[in-house]
């Protein structure tokens, strides 16, 4: 999905039955284990989905912390190394579609933010919320026009009732999340 030089090489890869998981060492002021998880989340339009996920990992407990924000002083480089696994991985799952949602888009989100937020918003606001989605987003809408050649893409928006609604991706709409397949 991107063809920049600038990625960091994927260390390894792991299929599991519910998805890919594929690793990478963020090389910026810090050596630091970050991990694209690609995880089987149901049937839409027909197709297996799969939402990806990114963030640290912890060896510890194999999880990745979709949460941590590293400020590692490499962010573009460590963008174009996700988007780079997702070639690899529609190859891989023909046919399946990807979903993109940021995990600072829930519901519950400025509450696990206060705590530690430096921007002190005032309740309910949260200027930290919805950023990793709006960064897909921006990608996406910068580089519409070409993308489009080789997927096809979905944005969904919150009912009254938190139900997603999939329409077709507009470029100017406030999509809270993007869903696509390769053509």
């Amino acid at each position: 999905m991107t063809n920049s030089e600038s990625i960091y090489e994927y260390e390894a890869f792991v299929s599991k039955p519910d998805g890919t998981r594929y690793y990478f060492i963020s090389e910026g002021e810090r050596h630091i284990v970050k991990a694209v998880e690609y995880k089987y989340i149901g049937m839409k339009k027909d197709r297996l989905a799969y939402n990806l996920g990114f963030g640290t990992y912890n060896l510890e407990d194999d999880e990745l912390d979709d949460h941590d924000i590293s400020d590692n002083g490499d962010h573009y480089k460590v963008l174009n190394t996700v988007l780079s696994t997702i070639p690899h991985f529609l190859n891989n799952y023909p046919g399946a579609m990807v979903m993109v949602e940021g995990s600072d888009s829930s519901i519950s989100y400025p509450e696990i933010c206060r705590p530690n937020c430096k921007k002190k918003c005032i309740p309910p606001t949260c200027k930290n919320a919805h950023r990793r989605i709006n960064i897909y987003k921006k990608y996406i809408n910068k580089n519409f026009d070409q993308l489009s050649q080789e997927y096809t893409f979905w944005g969904t928006e919150k009912g009254n009732e938190h139900q997603a609604f999939m329409e077709k991706y507009k470029v100017i709409n406030n999509h809270s999340s993007v869903l696509f397949i390769k053509k």
